[in-house]
């Protein structure tokens, strides 16, 4: 009888044991496939917030000479690098939501700033050129720094999307 019993025994912290390894193996399983996920995806945002800053930066848009009503693809540059003043006018009269669709980000929040040398925000008809909602809360922030010419000023383009 006694036997019996602690071959029952064994039996028992056998299976507490082997459930124990089992569920800290799914545990980690669960954990890398959530790490490698957000890899993923700060890798996908990555990827976007550089090709959308150099599509701002780099192309006039389309249609080339587009304003609010007729843009299809958001473009600010002149020539590469060179801010166009009144493109960058009709962006700050477009909504957030129109600016993400054409962008293409409706996934994303984003800000966009334009700066000069010494960080202060640049204006243009008397509106500072801000657009967007800065990033609060946020799970994933994805910052995108370049340099333009804006007026003959050498400024500095940011650009943040995040979750």
């Amino acid at each position: 009888m006694k036997k019996s019993q602690i071959w029952s025994f064994d039996f028992v912290i056998s299976v507490v044991i082997f459930i124990i390894v089992v569920i800290t193996l799914l545990f980690t399983l669960e954990y890398t496939s959530t790490q490698a996920n957000e890899h993923v995806n700060i890798n996908r945002m990555e990827r976007t917030a550089l090709l959308i800053s150099d599509s701002l930066i780099r192309s006039p848009g389309v249609p080339e000479s587009w304003n609010i009503s007729t843009v299809e693809i958001i473009g600010l540059a002149k020539e590469e690098n060179v801010l166009n003043e009144t493109k960058v006018a009709f962006l700050l009269n477009l909504t957030n939501e129109q600016i993400k669709t054409l962008l293409g980000i409706e996934a994303y929040n984003f800000y966009i700033e334009l700066r000069n040398s010494n960080n202060e925000t640049l204006e243009v008809d008397g509106k500072p050129i801000i657009k967007g909602d800065y990033p609060s809360n946020a799970h994933f922030v994805i910052p995108v720094e370049r340099v333009v010419l804006f007026g003959n000023t050498i400024s500095k383009l940011l650009l943040i999307l995040w979750i």
